[in-house]
């Protein structure tokens, strides 16, 4: 009887102390000229990693540079400003109060192609 209320009673949080691993599940949805909704999901023991945020990043196809596009809470964002038909790569890093962990595997997305002028 007293093994089973000391186990009713115990609230034990384990934490680890190192970086987060990356979200899982990167995908993009309603992709437009300009714009595209990016979804991912939080990685495996995402409480125990204490992950406070996701760092979400794009580049251009052909280009090295990444470039942090913003830092937010959620599993879902719209990146804007983007340009028309062009090809870009998203990923993301988990963040922690040790860092940003690797990075995610990255997805591709192709915007739509601008609209046609008439002369």
């Amino acid at each position: 009887i007293y093994l089973f209320q000391l186990l009713e009673c115990a609230h034990v949080q384990f934490r680890f102390s190192e970086l987060p691993p990356p979200p899982v599940n990167v995908q993009s949805a309603d992709v437009k000229q300009t714009e595209a909704f990016i979804t991912w999901s939080h990685p495996e023991l995402f409480d125990m990693y204490a992950i406070s945020g996701y760092s979400l990043q794009v580049r251009k196809l052909r280009t090295k540079h990444w470039t942090q596009f913003t830092i937010t809470r959620g599993v879902n964002h719209r990146l804007t400003n983007l340009d028309p038909d062009t090809v870009y790569f998203v990923r993301l890093k988990s963040e922690n109060k040790y860092g940003k962990g690797k990075p995610s595997d990255s997805g591709e997305l192709r915007t739509e192609k601008g609209g046609s002028s008439f002369t």
